[in-house]
């Protein structure tokens, strides 16, 4: 009499997770064009191709935590919508006020098709002379 119920919560449990849409890891890679607004912040656009393939504007923001580690927060917005992310990155000052930052990110979250988006990444940025150029490279997941 046991093995009935068990047996009937087994397979609706197998029901439900195969309804549950699995998305597939994919690559991307980001470039980034802007301008700093101030010593800890910068603003541009940035193109994407890969798994995400897409255009649009950019804000990031960080702090400095003694000096060789930025904490970096991102909000990437696009026509399809927006992705957040963030990281803790190696800062190494090339002049008193340029600076390459570098190191390992995580993408957040999302509105509209990115909903949900979730990945990895190193970033490679370089502050110099008023602007923030650079790349990241990475994996949704």
């Amino acid at each position: 009499m046991k093995t009935l119920p068990r047996l009937i919560l087994i397979t609706a449990s197998s029901l439900l997770l195969g309804a549950v849409p699995m998305t597939t890891p994919a690559t991307f890679s980001m470039n980034f064009f802007g301008v700093t607004s101030s010593a800890t912040s910068a603003d541009g656009t940035w193109s994407s191709n890969g798994g995400i393939s897409e255009v649009g504007s950019f804000t990031m923001s960080w702090t400095l935590s003694g000096s060789q580690l930025a904490h970096l927060n991102a909000t990437l917005v696009g026509k399809q919508g927006s992705i957040t992310f963030g990281g803790a990155l190696r800062r190494v000052a090339t002049s008193p006020t340029d600076s390459e930052l570098t190191g390992p990110i995580r993408l957040t979250g999302g509105t509209g098709f990115y909903s949900g988006i979730r990945g990895i990444g190193k970033a490679a940025l370089t502050i110099n002379a008023g602007s923030l150029t650079g790349t990241i490279g990475g994996q949704t997941n």
